[in-house]
């Protein structure tokens, strides 16, 4: 009786069929890494801005929390109350800078600290003059900006002022929104990797 010869291996067929199995478990798998990757991408973006949006926020309250107004003299009393710890500029129309006065009794300064919002930017400028000198005027002394658009743009920095009474012992209120979103050019897909915040805060000074 002949023998039959038997070869072990693959058909053609079934070559085809584990290639495309293969095949498949590939680009399933693949667009699976993709979407971790972005996913992963779009966790940090947002971790960036968030982070950044809320220190503006938290440096612009820290000072608002402690300020308490421009005095005119430290004699009788540590002197008198002239401005409030807040207020806005302009004084007339619509205001578009948050305004935050402090007396430095110990060192004989008053501060004014102007807080704006330009190109996607918000930023600090510092002014101080000598307590008790008459004549004396704000004098620049720094601008900082708080944010870099590099990486987080400020779409919106809004405020507002309450408790601006006559009364200058009673203490003023200040709320500020913050919307920021992550730079476009921080991403390589502006449109799925694109990160957007909004911080909400308010204080009164405690130093009434």
């Amino acid at each position: 009786m002949p023998k039959t010869n038997k070869k072990n291996g693959f058909t053609l067929i079934e070559l085809l069929v584990a290639t495309a199995i293969f095949a498949t478990f590939v680009t399933v798998s693949s667009r699976f890494l993709v979407n971790v990757v972005r996913l992963e991408q779009k966790a940090n973006v947002l971790r960036q801005t968030q982070q950044d949006t809320r220190y503006v926020l938290e440096s612009i309250m820290r000072e608002a929390k402690t300020a308490n107004g421009e005095f005119d003299n430290k004699i009788s009393a540590n002197g008198r109350r002239k401005i409030h710890a807040y207020q806005y500029e302009p004084l007339t129309g619509t205001p578009n800078k948050f305004v935050i006065y402090t007396t430095d009794f110990t060192n004989n300064q008053v501060w004014k600290m102007v807080y704006s919002w330009s190109g996607g930017v918000v930023s600090i400028e510092k002014y101080k003059k000598s307590l008790g000198t008459i004549g004396a005027t704000y004098a620049l002394v720094s601008q900082t900006p708080l944010n870099d658009v590099n990486y987080t743009y400020v779409d919106k920095f809004s405020f507002a002022v309450s408790g601006l009474s006559s009364d200058l012992s009673l203490p003023p209120r200040v709320a500020i929104t913050i919307e920021a979103s992550s730079a476009p050019s921080k991403t390589s897909d502006s449109k799925i990797l694109q990160a957007k915040t909004v911080l909400v805060s308010s204080a009164t000074s405690r130093s009434y």
